[in-house]
């Protein structure tokens, strides 16, 4: 609770920042000569708006290619590890079929609440689907990754999501979610390389 305070004081921190920056940057804007240092902080605030999936927090499918391209360069030219989960939370259009996007929007929050818990800061989590996600692993093997993956798997089953209707009563079972996993390791060169 106290983390999802912070986070939500932190978005709110972000947005009063840009709101700054815009009109500082117009205010420039009207002088005909914006100062650079406003503009590339403006164009950053934009761009990870523009990556950021904001019902979870994670990065959006936009990114994806832009991190792995980087992180399997980096890979290959140190001689590093790298490893990729790929995630799908179960039945998940059952799920909001039978308790409704609202319930279906806090159970993807508490997933990623779960697997960002399990993660290193190095590590990114995307969302590549409605409920399917890809976690990037710098310097992680397929021992280590699968490790990882077990505990996300356990947290995930173990936690329970919370009921966000208030004055709609919902049947039993909306409170757990299962997800299945897939691992796949660089091996050889290029994205292509990564294999199960």
């Amino acid at each position: 609770m106290v983390k999802k305070r912070l986070k939500l004081k932190q978005d709110i921190s972000e947005l009063k920042e840009i709101s700054k920056l815009t009109e500082k940057f117009k205010e420039e804007a009207k002088k005909e000569r914006p100062e650079i240092a406003i503009m590339e902080k403006l164009f950053d605030e934009l761009y990870l708006y523009s990556v950021k999936d904001h019902l979870t927090g994670t990065f959006n499918r936009r990114l994806l290619d832009e991190l792995l391209t980087k992180e399997v360069s980096r890979a290959i030219r140190n001689g590093l590890a790298l490893s990729v989960i790929i995630v799908d939370v179960d039945n998940f259009k059952d799920y909001n079929d039978k308790y409704g996007h609202l319930q279906g929007d806090e159970a993807l929050r508490t997933f990623t609440r779960v697997v960002q818990k399990n993660i290193r800061e190095e590590d990114f989590v995307i969302r590549y689907g409605g409920e399917e996600f890809i976690i990037i692993l710098p310097e992680t093997n397929t021992n280590k990754a699968r490790e990882i993956a077990e505990r996300i798997k356990k947290d995930v089953e173990s936690v329970m999501v919370k009921h966000v209707h208030k004055r709609l009563k919902l049947k039993k079972g909306f409170e757990k979610i299962t997800a299945s996993f897939g691992i796949a390791e660089l091996k050889g060169k290029g994205e292509k390389a990564l294999h199960e």
